[in-house]
């Protein structure tokens, strides 16, 4: 499988909490734009539209470094389809799409399945996701990329 590599700072550090009912309390980190250092062969770019976001051209295992290492550990990483608030599409939660999330120090790797890609020329699947990270105190936050699985440049 090919391994694409990513690199993410956290600039500022937001605690997330859960309160229950009420869901997740705060906002997610800030972050700098993704820095691709290894596109595995030219199968994960940046959209040049929106340098927060992910292109994914093909089944690919995409490793997230969070930056600075030994400040933040990536436990668990979420994705829902379409625009936030919104669940579209034939895999909405991405359980087809994305699989097998492997975390390990201050990286987490996921295999992209491209299962819901869309053809030259037809809208393409975008997806939110989360990267949930914990500071060395062990305070929770979170990290809020994009991704689009496309068949097309």
């Amino acid at each position: 499988m090919p391994l694409a590599k990513v690199s993410i700072t956290v600039t500022k550090f937001n605690v997330v909490t859960w309160e229950g009912e009420d869901g997740l309390k705060g906002t997610g980190c800030e972050i700098s734009s993704p820095v691709i250092t290894d596109t595995a062969g030219g199968l994960v770019t940046l959209d040049p539209k929106d340098p927060n976001t992910l292109k994914v051209k093909g089944t690919v295992d995409i490793e997230f470094d969070i930056l600075p290492a030994g400040q933040y550990f990536p436990y668990a990483i979420s994705f829902v389809s379409g625009q936030p608030g919104q669940l579209t599409g034939p895999d909405p939660l991405g359980q087809s799409t994305f699989q097998d999330s492997r975390p390990e120090d201050n990286r987490i790797t996921v295999t992209d399945t491209m299962a819901c890609s869309g053809k030259p020329g037809e809208v393409q699947p975008r997806w939110e996701f989360w990267i949930l990270i914990k500071n060395a105190a062990g305070a929770g936050g979170i990290i809020d990329p994009g991704i689009e699985n496309s068949a097309e440049d």
